[in-house]
Parts: C-alpha cells; structure tokens; sequence
C-alpha cells in the first residue's frame, strides 16, 4: 500500500472515529436517540458556571494557605542557614503563579458560560421578535395560534 493510500485510509478512520458516538454500555445517550449531535441546556451551562465560580472561592482561600505556610518554612530554613529555603522560596513563587493561572481559568469559564447565556437569550428573543410572515406582518403569538387552528 502506498503512503498516500494508508495516508487516505488513516484519515478516513480516524473521521469515522469523529462522526458517531461510541456504543458503549452504561454511557447515556442524549435525547435525539445518539445522534451524536451536542445538545446543552441553558440549565446545563448554569451548573457549569457556578461550579467554576465555587472552584475558584476554594481555590483562593486553599492556595493562600499553602503559600503562607511554604513562604514560613522557607524562611525558617533560609533563616538557619539551610540552602533549601531559597529553594523552597521559588517554589512558592511558581506555586502563586499556578494559582493564579487557575484562578484566571476559572474566573474565565464562570464569565464566558454567562456571557454565553446571556447572548443566547438576546439571540432567541431576537428571533423570536423579528419573525415575520409572507406579508413582512409581525408573527405574534396571536398570529401563530391562527395559523394552527
């Protein structure tokens, strides 16, 4: 077989792989019958934002705490003498910056879900204002009802 061919063939395997939801027992599979289609709910996003928002309150107040307690060891040790506090004392230093990393992380999901929510719902009534019939009429729900009686 030819490179391009296996080449061909990797990339087709590897779509297929991409294009369904795997058959696996006990994984639920979404409303729409398995589709594979993403499917979220505002709801959904909700309980998303608010665990990253409480992910970082706990985050917070726990990386303080082992930074305190890392920056006294250090100093302990720097101030007798031992080479392993200046040590200590940089690791504290990367510690607070993947703290803060994280906390820039999850304040950054927390915002994005909302703003994401928020423009959704602008979006929907948007759409739903603007909806107008063959007679450029606005569709209200008035209008609607008398199209399905």
């Amino acid at each position: 077989m030819s490179f391009e061919a296996e080449w061909a063939q990797a990339k087709a395997d590897a779509a297929m792989r991409l294009n369904r939801v795997p058959d696996e027992p006990g994984v639920p599979r979404g409303p729409g019958g398995g589709s594979g289609d993403l499917l979220v709910q505002r709801d959904d996003l909700g309980l998303i934002g608010r665990a990253a928002f409480r992910l970082r309150g706990g985050l917070a107040s726990a990386g303080k705490h082992a930074a305190e307690a890392t920056r006294g060891a250090a100093g302990e040790l720097g101030g007798g003498r031992f080479r392993t506090g200046p040590a200590i004392a940089g690791l504290a230093g990367a510690w607070d910056n993947q703290v803060k990393a994280l906390l820039e992380a999850c304040a950054h999901i927390s915002n994005h879900l909302d703003f994401t929510t928020k423009v959704h719902g602008e979006d929907e009534r948007r759409i739903e204002t603007s909806m107008k019939n063959t007679e450029k009429q606005p569709m209200t729900a008035s209008r609607l009802y008398e199209y399905f009686q």
